[in-house]
């Protein structure tokens, strides 16, 4: 016996970014930083997400990428059929990336390294998650960034399945949304809400 799997898989497409804008996003040393602070005191928007507690699999970096959500869910009935979706994942993404994941509430890790490799062949750079990853020597070998609640050993393959790719998830306490611009470091995402205007981006830097 087994449950239907209804995974609803929305392709996302990259913001573009003005050059001089993109410039400061990659140069800037504290621009995730510089940027949370400003959305919140001049716009009253609260998108940044403190991921110093997360574990990471790179001491340090910067990057600056479309975000596109994954949220998963527990089987209701235990199977080895894979519901993990990569594939689905690599082929939702952008160049650039950032993958924001919410497994909270689920037991097992939900990438590994053979998950790694297909999510960053598909063109993503980072990935954010409330859960559990594994198989840290070849996530590093993949090229993808990844900071994830904790790291540990087990599979999530029996007891977890996708539901949703490029959406909208709480994450954190914070809303976020698929094709929204993410800045995230070592410490910290923020995100650029896709409806907010480049030049009142501008103005929060000026």
């Amino acid at each position: 016996m087994t449950e239907p799997w209804d995974l609803v898989s929305t392709p996302v497409a990259a913001r573009d970014v003005p050059p001089d804008l993109l410039g400061r996003f990659r140069t800037q040393a504290d621009i995730v930083e510089e940027l949370s602070d400003r959305l919140r005191a001049k716009l009253g928007i609260e998108s940044s997400i403190d991921l110093g507690p997360f574990a990471a699999n790179r001491a340090d970096f910067q990057h600056v990428g479309t975000v596109v959500t994954v949220r998963y869910a527990p089987k209701t009935i235990v199977t080895n059929e894979q519901r993990l979706a990569h594939d689905q994942i690599g082929a939702a993404v952008p160049p650039g990336a950032i993958v924001v994941t919410d497994a909270h509430g689920t037991t097992g890790s939900v990438l590994g390294g053979n998950a790694a490799v297909t999510i960053a062949g598909g063109g993503a750079a980072v990935e954010i998650i409330d859960g559990l990853a594994r198989d840290i020597p070849e996530v590093d070998a993949s090229g993808l960034i990844v900071l994830a609640r904790t790291f540990g050993i087990q599979t999530g393959r029996p007891l977890i399945q996708c539901v949703e790719i490029g959406g909208r998830i709480t994450f954190c306490e914070r809303l976020v949304s698929s094709g929204d611009l993410g800045l995230v470091n070592r410490r910290g995402l923020v995100t650029i809400p896709a409806w907010l205007g480049w030049d009142d981006v501008r103005g929060l830097l000026a």
